[in-house]
């Protein structure tokens, strides 16, 4: 029997474990490593249309059935509200759709599908991974108490404590957040993405709660700045706020695949959750390494592939980002610089523009996909007023 191991039980690995058992054959293990005494960020996550489908086939889910064991609502759009004077709807096609959920219940939802759904296929080891490596023709996982060998692994642990093998990047502008989660249910269908004075702010209904996170850059603004902020816009006093935080780095990996290793999740990139883009980012590469391990493609051209795509998200964050909001602060002066300069300087951003033009003039060109498809491309671009893809 072959086994591949996914370590890390966060969003991205779980998702690496119901693609890893949809699609490798039944002569195969997946293997699920994780310390239960690591404790998940949970805040209410946004999806893409790629994850209830990636669920759907791993774990047999369905929304109207299973929206109450995953606290989870249907997301059809993204609103932009304060980024112009007039909202902005970024639509999911027709047809399809992504979902809300709270990440704190996907562990123990999708764990009881996966041991009904495939039986010994899947295994689960509760230990604490120290270190992950490829040696010879296997990827060794290494655990405070065991050493355990595989034929490929999947390095989903998290955000990075050494940066030094990843690309980070100048230009983005958020480096913290402040989570306020708000004790009643979220009765709308779409993610909020909200400008704010000093960055802006997401909104996730799930059938239970809401899920809020202000977004802002430490360096540029204070922490007591935008806890006032966030009392302001939820009209509560700012000493009754209970708010969890974290900060970060806007980076993605240099390589994502050595040997008979992937990185994904946070351990892949991590920009920022506009759009909720890096799920799905996190998907295609498992389905990169799914071709990876059954030949169709080498590290190197999985490595530039990925590195791509990757970069193809951090300009589309600088595109939404370069026209500013309704706002005239520092945070948003500073930004709109960075981003301006980042787009006016990036080959594949005039390539990208010269293409999509070329399809809005000929629509039997087809269709580029990446981030979105061209016809996304082109409503948006329209909503925020940047007309580069008219050609009237």
């Amino acid at each position: 029997m072959k086994t591949i191991a996914v370590v890390g039980v966060g969003t991205g690995g779980l998702l690496s474990l119901s693609h890893y058992l949809a699609w490798l054959p039944a002569d195969w293990q997946v293997v699920s490593i994780h310390d239960p005494k690591i404790e998940i960020l949970g805040i209410g996550e946004s999806t893409t249309p790629k994850i209830p489908s990636n669920l759907y086939m791993g774990a047999d889910f369905c929304l109207e059935k299973d929206a109450e064991e995953l606290d989870a609502t249907i997301k059809y759009y993204v609103k932009y509200t304060n980024w112009r004077k007039h909202d902005i709807y970024s639509l999911i096609d027709t047809g399809s759709h992504g979902i809300h959920f709270n990440n704190y219940k996907l562990k123990g939802f999708l764990y009881k599908r996966f041991a009904a759904k495939w039986g010994s296929k899947f295994k689960v080891i509760e230990a604490e991974c120290t270190s992950i490596d490829t040696i010879k023709d296997s990827a060794v996982v290494t655990t405070t108490d065991k050493t355990y060998k595989f034929d490929y692994a999947v390095d989903c642990r998290g955000w990075p404590t050494d940066y030094s093998e990843y690309h980070i990047s100048d230009c983005l502008p958020l480096n913290h957040c402040l989570v306020n989660v708000v004790n009643k249910p979220g009765d709308w269908y779409y993610t909020y993405h909200q400008a704010t004075k000093n960055g802006w702010m997401f909104g996730v209904p799930t059938l239970h709660k809401q899920g809020w996170g202000y977004l802002y850059n430490d360096t540029i603004t204070s922490k007591e700045d935008v806890i006032k902020d966030i009392a302001d816009i939820f009209k509560q006093d700012k000493d009754s706020l209970t708010l969890k935080e974290y900060s970060f780095k806007p980076y993605r990996a240099k390589e994502i695949v050595t040997g008979r290793v992937l990185k994904n999740g946070n351990r892949f990139l991590f920009y920022e959750p506009l759009e909720a883009l890096s799920t799905s980012y996190y998907d295609e590469a498992n389905r990169l390494f799914f071709d990876y391990i059954t030949g169709k493609f080498n590290q190197a051209q999985i490595n530039y592939v990925m590195d791509q795509y990757a970069e193809q998200l951090e300009l589309f964050v600088c595109y939404i980002y370069h026209g500013g909001s309704i706002y005239d602060t520092d945070f948003w002066r500073i930004t709109k610089e960075k981003t301006r300069n980042r787009l006016a300087y990036s080959k594949m951003f005039a390539e990208t523009v010269k293409q999509y033009r070329e399809i809005s003039s000929n629509p039997n060109l087809g269709e580029l996909v990446k981030p979105f498809a061209a016809h996304s491309w082109f409503k948006l671009d329209k909503q925020f007023g940047y007309n580069y893809f008219c050609t009237s």
